[in-house]
């Protein structure tokens, strides 16, 4: 099967030089499978960035409940810290006054520690 050799006169006249049909679709089939290849780790690398990014969101949605817990939790400490501190500034005051009472109560029967002066 040997091309004709006008077939070859026309070759020669486009400036190429003649190439059997087997090479020709050899070449052809090569060239189309790197662009499958190309295409395919482009698509590959598309998939990787899309997985990444939705790991990052997932995970940037997790750290963000996570700050809001712990922010939660730190207020709670400060209120309670608040409360605490409150409530042993109402019982000194309370039982300040409760020594008072007990003391002008012991005083008027003469029985006080601290007599008053006045």
């Amino acid at each position: 099967c040997v091309p004709s050799s006008g077939g070859r006169q026309r070759e020669a006249a486009m400036g190429g030089q003649w190439e059997p049909l087997n090479v020709r679709r050899y070449v052809e089939r090569e060239q189309r499978l790197a662009d499958l290849t190309s295409e395919q780790k482009a698509h590959n690398r598309t998939a990787q960035v899309a997985h990444w990014a939705k790991s990052r969101e997932k995970l940037d949605a997790t750290s963000q409940q996570l700050h809001a817990t712990r922010q939660f939790r730190q207020e709670a400490e400060l209120a309670n810290t608040e409360t605490i501190i409150n409530r042993k500034a109402r019982m000194k005051a309370f039982l300040t006054q409760e020594a008072a009472e007990f003391e002008a109560q012991l005083n008027a029967m003469g029985l006080a520690l601290n007599k008053d002066v006045s």
